[in-house]
Order: structure tokens, then sequence, then C-alpha cells
């Protein structure tokens, strides 16, 4: 973003160093990851409620994107994803005028747009290995799941060797990194940066929800410390090189398997903690909503105000 969010056709060019500083008087200095899928983009929520808070309690925060543009933004939930409208601030927003639009929106709320990228197609992965022990719920050599999953961690693995060019350029290393999804809908502010960097080992330590683990790392949103970045930014390199031994299911489990590995502190958190849900925009252009996802859902029986509904229950009611 910082020298153009550049939209490409094929495979980005490498990272460029960002020109961000540290602004006089910052607390900490925090990264914030941002991969996915344009059209699920819930924009205004993690500006509002995530970053914007950051900033508040004296954090200089870098904004790292990798969006794709063109794509249906199905994937997994299907009968409950078709149902989905895209952003009406976004919808009109061209590949070409989305970098500009995007460092804009950053910008406004007193962080600094790092590094982006906007990619026009789905990147063709090559010829992945077939290990039958890896990711078995969806094996990347043969489902579109497991393909996503593998440019998901690709996107973040590029974002990461941007933040390492920044870092140089910066002579100073980010005490807090975080990532989060396109669909992401904040139901309260993220709390103080200190909550996390006051833990004990908080270098090397991850924090994740507690709830929808499925046998691991609930993967919507990871705070990580500064040492615990690597190893979980670079799932991509991990999976090509086979580094993870132990049979995985999915996502979860691979995380998992990937962050004892590395000898990371893995903390498991309230959603209080992390008040996030996966979510989408439903209606019409003039009378929109969101409706929450369930299966991804941790914030109890009630769902606030924010949303109409839970997603499934409204798809089902046609």
């Amino acid at each position: 973003i910082a020298k153009g969010f550049a939209a490409q056709t094929g495979v980005p060019p490498p990272a460029l160093a960002a020109s961000c500083g540290v602004r006089a008087g910052a607390r900490w200095l925090v990264a914030v990851y941002w991969s996915g899928l344009k059209r699920r983009l819930l924009l205004d929520s993690t500006l509002q409620r995530l970053i914007a808070p950051l900033v508040a309690e004296g954090s200089a925060v870098h904004v790292y994107a990798s969006l794709l543009h063109n794509d249906s933004g199905v994937g997994m939930w299907k009968h409950v994803r078709k149902r989905a409208r895209e952003d009406p601030a976004l919808a009109s927003v061209g590949a070409g005028e989305l970098g500009a639009y995007l460092k804009g929106r950053i910008a406004s709320t007193g962080a600094c747009p790092a590094y982006g990228e906007v990619l026009r197609r789905p990147e063709d992965l090559g010829s992945l290995p077939e290990r039958p022990r890896d990711l078995k719920k969806y094996p990347p050599w043969s489902t579109q799941t497991g393909k996503r999953l593998l440019r998901l961690w690709k996107s973040r693995e590029r974002l990461w060797n941007a933040t390492q060019a920044s870092e140089v350029a910066m002579r100073r290393v980010y005490d807090l990194l975080l990532w989060v999804r396109d669909d992401s809908m904040w139901v309260a502010k993220f709390p103080s940066p200190s909550i996390f960097l006051s833990a004990p080992f908080a270098s090397r330590s991850v924090w994740a929800r507690s709830c929808r683990s499925f046998g691991g790392i609930n993967d919507k949103v990871v705070v990580m410390g500064r040492s615990a970045a690597a190893p979980m930014l670079t799932l991509y390199s991990t999976f090509l090189a086979g580094d993870v031994a132990e049979p995985t299911k999915n996502s979860e489990e691979y995380m998992k398997r990937a962050a004892r590995r590395a000898g990371l502190v893995l903390n498991y958190t309230s959603f209080d903690v992390l008040p996030e849900a996966s979510a989408m925009i439903i209606g019409e252009p003039r009378n929109i909503s969101v409706c929450a996802l369930r299966l991804p859902w941790c914030g109890g029986h009630k769902l606030p105000h924010d949303f109409a509904g839970f997603c499934e229950d409204i798809a089902k009611k046609g």
C-alpha cells in the first residue's frame, strides 16, 4: 500500500519495504494482517472496533493487506454464502481503485497502510505434495477448500516478508502482531495490547479463542508475540516442506502442531477478549443487514443487536 496497492494479474512481486515509521510517543508497535476476498470484506467493523481502538490505546498500528478482487466468495458453507451481498461501499470500487480507497480508509483511523496487494485472480499453486497425513478433511492437492487454505497461508507469508523488510527499514521490531479474516465482524472493541504483552513469555506466545478450536487453534483471529510470528505466518512453507510430522484433519490441528513444534506458548482466551464473529451482509442494496455464521460463533446463546440473526436460520427461511 505504501508504494501503491498494485493490482496484480499473476504472482505478486517481492514485498516492498514499507514507508511507515513509529510515531513519537507510541507505546506499542502493532502489525495487523488482513487477507481474503474483497467480496466478503467487512471493512467498517475492523477499522472501527479493532484498528481505531488500538490507535486510541497508544499503538502505532501498521496494516498489511492482501485481497483477491475477483472471486465468487462462496467456498465453505456454500448454501449460506450464496446469499451474501458485497458491502455497497465497496461494490463499485474496481481493482485499480481498491488500493487507494483502502489506503485512505486505513489512514483515517490514524493507522499506517504499510503494504498491500490486490490480486485479480486466484494464484496458481502449481503441483502440490500429496501427503495423506496432512489436512485429511480437505487435502490441498485434491480439493478447492484445501487450495483456498494454502492461498490464504501463502498470502500471509508474503505479508510477513514485507513485515521483516519494514522492521529493517524502521530499525525496530513489532511488539504484537495479529491476523483477522475478511469477514470478521467485531461486536466490541479490541482490548489494550497490555493484556497480551504483560503475560509471561509474551514474545513467543499465541492467543486464540478457546471455543470452536476443532482440536487445535481457532484460526479466525490469532494474536502473536514477535517470536511467535515467524512460525505462525510461514505455514505455507511449513506445509510444502512437510515439517509437521503428526497427522492432521484440519487447519486448526495443523496450526497447533506447527506451534508446538516451534515451542510456542498457546493461550486460549474467552470471547470477551477477542469479540469477533464470522459474518456476512444480506438483504437488498437499500435494506442490508449483517448475519452471523453459526458454526464459528463463540459468543453464547444470544446474538448482539449488531446481527439480524444467524445466517443459517435466515437461509432456511428463504
